[in-house]
């Protein structure tokens, strides 16, 4: 009798997701220094991107499907709620700072 086994995209998968994810933390640490301009913009724009692929990934069941990503499922649920916070604090500042989103744009 042969022990069950994994698929290789079952196991490479949660593995890219984590890295994935990992690595949107760490990039969205280092724009957030950035000053704003050109450079900031496209760090952002790079964040964003690679951020809708991880929750693609999440989305298309990948993640959640496969019990060996649990962790990356965890890390790509913590991504996807952190843009919604920022998003949250972002609007909240703008209203204490009495900024309408007209003046804004």
């Amino acid at each position: 009798m042969s022990a069950a086994r994994y698929s290789t995209p079952a196991i490479i998968l949660p593995w890219v997701s984590a890295v994935l994810v990992i690595g949107l933390i760490g990039w969205g640490i280092w724009m957030a220094d950035l000053p704003k301009g050109d450079e900031r913009s496209w760090a952002i724009g790079v964040h964003k991107s690679f951020g809708l692929i991880a929750i693609w990934l999440d989305r298309q069941g990948v993640v959640e499907t496969l019990s060996a990503m649990t962790v990356a499922s965890v890390l790509v649920r913590i991504a996807t709620l952190i843009p919604i916070a920022a998003l949250a604090t972002a609007l909240a500042t703008a209203r204490a700072r009495g900024i309408s989103r007209d003046e804004a744009s």
